[in-house]
């Protein structure tokens, strides 16, 4: 089996899905988490490092969204019940370094945090759990480069945000 071209919703529910307006200039990446919060005006963005709060995963085309506030729109899917594929890795903000195949075994069951460097990807961070945004409940592994571990991951229920 060959690596994902993209990541994403790979179990768990989508029925509860709707159409969301996005901030202004905000990257979505294929190879990358989109976890989004809602800013003041109630616009989906792309949730940073040292994130608490989780409104649901963002599917939209990859690519750097509108610089007009809302101009752009997703489909937000705010269950804490799905599953998502993301990568991985481990390391500071500024630091991201890939992870082994045994690093992934080891945090299955274990919550980590959301990592996005200046490269825009959205990773879960294996090796923090400050914010424990997330849940690790499986993993894919296809080389030792940065970009090649990936781990499947829920929404711990209380950092998800009520959204409607």
């Amino acid at each position: 089996m060959g690596a994902p071209l993209k990541c994403g919703q790979v179990a768990g529910p989508r029925d509860t899905m709707f159409e969301v307006s996005i901030g202004a200039s905000e990257v979505f990446i294929d190879l990358s988490g989109h976890f989004v919060s809602f800013d003041g005006s109630g616009r989906a963005e792309v949730v940073a490092d040292a994130a608490v709060n989780i409104s649901g995963w963002l599917e939209t085309n990859a690519e750097t969204k509108s610089s007009t506030e809302g101009a752009d729109k997703g489909t937000l899917n705010p269950s804490t019940d799905a599953v998502y594929l993301m990568p991985a890795c481990k390391g500071a903000a500024a630091a991201e370094a890939a992870v082994s195949e045994a690093e992934l075994i080891a945090v299955i069951g274990e919550t980590c945090d959301i990592a996005r460097p200046a490269s825009n990807v959205q990773y879960a961070n294996i090796a923090l759990s400050v914010d424990d945004v997330l849940l690790v409940v499986g993993y894919e592994y296809y080389g030792s480069t940065l970009g090649q571990q990936f781990v499947k991951v829920k929404v711990i229920p209380r950092v998800a945000l009520p959204t409607g």
